[in-house]
């Protein structure tokens, strides 16, 4: 049955995903050095406190304990940034015939800004998808954080598995600085030819009884859900790849699409138990931010907390992960 009402631009525009973005950026930003620099706000808080000439024991022991916070901090920042973390996620799929078991991967954020992830991390990342000898790997968007490199496709290159699928996010298009957000991505594409990937933008890919459908990313304004899966006709099991969770909002049940995979959230990146995160969600349900969640009887949704970050380097309550997930039949 076809809805193409639901994918033209002003359906898709009614969304807003992007004005959200860029209304949330700014806080991004402003959290993400507030963040970074809190260090030096102690020290200056603890100046204050001298000129205020507050108790000086009351002083020695803030000025020790924002001490330990300090090398804590640096420890983040400097240190655990670098660790990536392999994460093992099973998930349970009706009308599936056999276990299938593949990696998954999202929001690399790959660049030279300060809260970029090095090349050293990403080779981590294919060291990591090698490590696991799995026959399909699939990149869930943004490799980048808002510069092109065109060296970086060669560690790419270096996956070793016979089916390798992706699709691009909102780095990878909405925010390089020569690309209009309602046009595909040619500039990132191309830097990527030589990487191995086979980028799905609104095609199809089939792997054993699963049709992965992969969707440009819900930025760029030209998704087409039922482009996507036109190609299947042979009623297999239907996963849905978007960088951009939001998705679902777009999806009826008509569309037999069992599972959908995603990333963009980061988890939540500084996730605080009983409050959540504390950067803004970068989608309009808080309540989805990492892990499985149950959409309605027939879709349920994978939300990575990516293996990069954003505005920030500290992460807190969530790990930069590579995925390995195994379907298996309900």
């Amino acid at each position: 049955m076809q809805y193409p009402e639901r994918f033209t631009k002003e359906i898709i525009e009614s969304l807003k995903p992007w004005e959200y973005s860029r209304k949330h950026e700014l806080k991004n930003h402003f959290f993400g050095l507030s963040i970074d620099f809190a260090p030096i706000y102690l020290v200056l808080g603890i100046i204050i406190l001298f000129l205020l000439k507050l108790d000086p024991v009351i002083i020695f022991v803030i000025a020790i304990l924002s001490f330990f916070y300090s090398l804590f901090h640096f420890y983040k920042i400097f240190f655990d940034s670098q660790n990536v973390v392999l994460k093992k996620y099973e998930i349970k799929i009706s009308n599936l015939k056999e276990e299938v078991s593949f990696m998954f991967i999202s929001d690399m954020h790959y660049g030279k800004e300060y809260y970029g992830a090095d090349v050293n991390k990403i080779r981590k990342i294919v060291d990591i998808i090698n490590s696991r000898n799995k026959d399909l790997v699939i990149f869930g968007g943004d490799f980048i954080c808002s510069s092109l490199d065109f060296s970086i496709a060669k560690e790419y290159a270096k996956v070793k598995a016979k089916n390798v699928i992706g699709i691009y996010g909102n780095h990878d298009s909405l925010y390089l600085e020569d690309n209009q957000d309602d046009k595909m991505p040619k500039q990132f594409l191309e830097s990527m030819k030589d990487s191995g990937i086979k980028f799905l933008n609104n095609e199809g890919f089939k792997y054993k009884d699963i049709y992965f459908g992969g969707v440009t990313d819900l930025f760029s304004r030209n998704i087409d859900v039922e482009k996507a899966f036109a190609k299947d006709e042979d009623n297999n099991v239907r996963v849905l790849l978007s960088h951009h969770p939001d998705v679902f909002d777009l999806l009826r049940v008509q569309d037999n699409i069992s599972l959908i995979l995603s990333g963009h959230t980061h988890g939540g990146q500084i996730y605080l138990p009983g409050y959540g995160s504390l950067l803004p969600i970068p989608c309009r349900d808080r309540s989805y931010e990492k892990g499985i969640y149950k959409i309605n009887k027939k879709q349920q949704l994978f939300i990575s907390q990516g293996a990069g970050f954003s505005s920030t380097r500290m992460r807190l309550g969530t790990q930069c992960e590579v995925c390995e997930i195994t379907l298996k039949p309900s």
